[in-house]
């Protein structure tokens, strides 16, 4: 019976030092405002269906206004999902070391990855393809 009563004991306690100390790093990411249920329906279809972006991806991707446009967007995202964009996506570090240097697993790096690829495609949807058609 005591080693039942301190096991639960002990949880308790790393749970009121949990909830003391949330984790920075992620908190910035869980908190920003995103959510998939704006872009699916419960069928998992779009809701708004991503727009023409015309034209050929790597002439687009060539102009230099594009791609400030892209910093501007990644300047807007929380600061570590920005960074682990940029290393995969830009510079092609492999996701495992994308794990080691901030210290997560696999599965949260490829969300933070989704979160990126969702908000920068909604980011250039409005701020430069809205006023190309």
């Amino acid at each position: 019976m005591s080693t039942w009563l301190i096991g639960i004991l002990k949880h308790k306690v790393i749970d009121y030092y949990r909830k003391l100390t949330p984790e920075s790093a992620d908190a910035s990411i869980e908190d920003f405002a995103y959510s998939t249920d704006s872009l699916f329906n419960e069928k998992e279809k779009w809701k708004i269906k991503p727009g023409d972006w015309g034209g050929d991806p790597k002439n687009v991707y060539e102009r230099k206004e594009l791609m400030t446009v892209i910093h501007a967007c990644l300047g807007d995202m929380p600061e570590k999902m920005a960074k682990v964009y940029t290393l995969r996506e830009i510079e092609g570090v492999t996701t495992a070391e994308i794990c080691e240097l901030f210290q997560t697993g696999k599965n949260n790096c490829w969300v933070i990855l989704y979160r990126a690829r969702m908000l920068l495609r909604r980011c250039l949807e409005v701020n430069w393809f809205a006023g190309k058609g």
